[in-house]
């Protein structure tokens, strides 16, 4: 799935999706619904849309209602995978009115326009990536020119550093259409002509190592993007300039907030809680009356925002930095010697007080913090199980179809008999008993679908690893078929217990089994199979694995398979065994992985076991 664009340049726009309403009367109340891609670093989703609910419902005459849904990119792009969503959202909020819908993200924007239908005729906001032109091109939404942006970061960063020389231009993605190269020569054509450009375009990390290392003196790089990895898979965008300040010998800049105060001097940038008010202000425009919706929504305004610890690395002296320059990370101004012995006991006194007060308040905020923990984890888990169902999709939508098309076929067998001058009553409840068959295999496979995406709060009981084992096997029956591939299953008899969570159990193996399904369908010949054993490693401990004949793990990549971003498939996030490690170690167990010496990988989990009800 690709993961967040790195050049986040936003605009919001309000799109009259109807007809405008008949009278100037504000609404009684408004109900928003804010649709959001999963793959997007910035803006960060619970900040902004806390801010942007805040700034909303601040500046509303009326109630507002603002519900969040966030949708996984690569789930679009499969075969019934909109469908699927669109009858999610339809059914979740059956009953609801929705006046605006707020598209996050080129993703979300996608879905909308392919279902301008649902919910009726909403408004439309769309919170959109963009550069140039300020229209897209069916004229769908608006959008802010983020030329001015790279123009505002290249005189920052000349006047930081007027001795430079040489600018590099970091743009490494894997559908890279090379509209930044031409905006970033165009701005640099109109300023210094005694500093060349090097544009270095869709390196691997290595080769953008080697370009770094050689950087001489006197230059600058300028950041735009790199979400290319060593093997021309799609890496996140923070991890490419993680990469790219390690190995720059030079000041880095950049155009994004996100960037500032990790290794990026800083640049001409668009704050969040900025953006966030003017999606606010666009979407409260599209509930009021006509003449104060067609009003101009004011536009975003950019801020220069500076690293202070990159300033001091860099030498750039303070009088050098605009006086509109927001500094970050400046260390406070360090005390005047205090005169008298009675202010440094009244310091003292102070410091005192305020130390008891800290005390006084730590436990709470401490508890605090860890509800907010649990319920950023409790959502990270969320999104990737609606990640991984949407790998699926294809599959689910064809395995619902057979028992929906075989219902059709006995119904129009049942009208054709009753139009017979005498009605074979025996043929025709067998008939309807087959009926009532296909729709308990229907609604079987939309429970299994609806238990996997569903919000919920995680709950603790006794489980049989058995049945978790045997459950996702069933799900994925027919996305194994699809890939003609064979899923063998080697189960202990009896049940295996352990006090866990059930869902979160499901999501560790779904994410093992499509890993070894994406394994094994690298096999070339016949013979491609994934193996599913359990076992006791003694008897507190139960035992599960799994294993895949697949082109095995890279030698010596047995624990950095489960770091956070880090994938060997071209579609990977790299995210889902790394959630597979917390889960597991969250319940007191332990994961990892082993090559297998004929070609393949294992996936060993162990969880502690419970003694079987009246029973040890």
């Amino acid at each position: 799935m690709p993961l967040a664009r790195v050049m986040a340049w936003l605009s919001c726009l309000g799109l009259v999706a109807g007809t405008a309403c008949a009278s100037d009367q504000a609404p009684s109340d408004m109900a928003v619904l804010l649709l959001r891609a999963a793959d997007l670093s910035w803006p960060p989703p619970i900040p902004f849309n806390a801010a942007f609910a805040e700034a909303l419902q601040s500046s509303s005459s009326f109630p507002v209602y603002v519900y969040e849904e966030t949708i996984a990119s690569d789930m679009l792009s499969v075969v019934g995978g909109s469908r699927l969503l669109f009858d999610y959202l339809t059914t979740k909020y059956a009953g609801r009115h929705v006046d605006a819908i707020v598209a996050v993200g080129d993703a979300a924007l996608a879905f909308v326009r392919q279902n301008q239908g649902m919910f009726g005729a909403p408004q439309i906001v769309a919170v959109t990536t963009g550069i140039g032109a300020t229209r897209t091109e069916d004229g769908y939404a608006r959008r802010l020119d983020a030329s001015p942006e790279i123009g505002k970061t290249l005189d920052l960063a000349l006047a930081l550093r007027p001795s430079t020389r040489h600018v590099f231009v970091v743009d490494g993605a894997l559908r890279n259409h090379g509209e930044l190269e031409a905006e970033v020569r165009q701005q640099m054509a109109r300023r210094r002509a005694d500093v060349r450009l090097i544009y270095l375009k869709d390196l691997l990390p290595s080769e953008l190592d080697a370009r770094m290392a050689a950087i001489p003196p006197a230059s600058i790089v300028l950041f735009l993007r790199q979400t290319i990895g060593e093997n021309r898979q799609h890496i996140h965008p923070l991890q490419g300039l993680s990469h790219v300040v390690r190995a720059s010998k030079e000041p880095v800049f950049s155009v994004e907030e996100a960037h500032v105060g990790r290794g990026v001097v800083g640049g001409s940038v668009w704050r969040m809680e900025t953006v966030a008010k003017w999606a606010a202000d666009a979407t409260r425009r599209t509930g009021s009356s006509p003449k104060t919706r067609d009003a101009a929504v004011a536009g975003v305004t950019s801020s220069i925002l500076l690293d202070w610890r990159e300033l001091e690395r860099w030498n750039i002296p303070e009088a050098r930095v605009p006086r509109n320059s927001t500094v970050l990370f400046h260390p406070a101004p360090p005390l005047e010697p205090e005169r008298h012995d009675g202010a440094a006991g009244l310091l003292l006194a102070v410091v005192v007080v305020a130390l008891f007060a800290v005390i006084l308040v730590a436990r709470r905020a401490r508890v605090r913090a860890q509800h907010e923990a649990l319920r950023m984890r409790d959502r990270m888990l969320h999104l990737a199980r609606f990640s991984a169902m949407g790998e699926v999709a294809a599959s689910l939508a064809h395995e619902l179809s057979q028992p929906l098309s075989a219902a059709l076929s006995n119904a129009r067998v049942a009208d054709h008999l009753l139009s017979r001058e005498h009605i074979p009553v025996p043929e025709l409840k067998a008939i309807l008993q087959d009926i009532v068959n296909d729709n308990r295999r229907a609604a079987d496979v939309i429970a299994r679908i609806r238990d996997m995406v569903s919000r919920r709060v995680t709950e603790r009981a006794r489980v049989d690893l058995q049945e978790v084992v045997r459950a996702i096997n069933r799900l994925l029956a027919s996305e194994a078929a699809r890939r003609r591939v064979s899923m063998r299953l080697d189960l202990v008899p009896g049940a295996l217990t352990v006090e866990a969570d059930r869902v979160q159990l499901q999501q560790v193996m779904l994410n093992l089994l499509l890993n070894a399904l994406d394994a094994a369908s690298l096999s070339e010949g016949v013979g491609r199979e994934v193996h599913v054993s359990t076992r006791m490693s003694d008897q507190q401990t139960a035992h599960i694995m799994v294993s895949d004949n697949g082109p095995g793990l890279p030698p010596g990549m047995e624990q950095q398979v489960f770091e956070p971003f880090y994938t060997t498939k071209r579609s990977g996030m790299g995210v889902g065994l790394w959630i597979s490690r917390s889960i597991v170690e969250g319940h007191d167990g332990r994961i990892w992985a082993t090559a297998r010496p004929g070609g393949g990988a294992d996936f060993h989990v162990t969880l502690p076991r419970l003694p079987a009800e009246g029973g040890s």
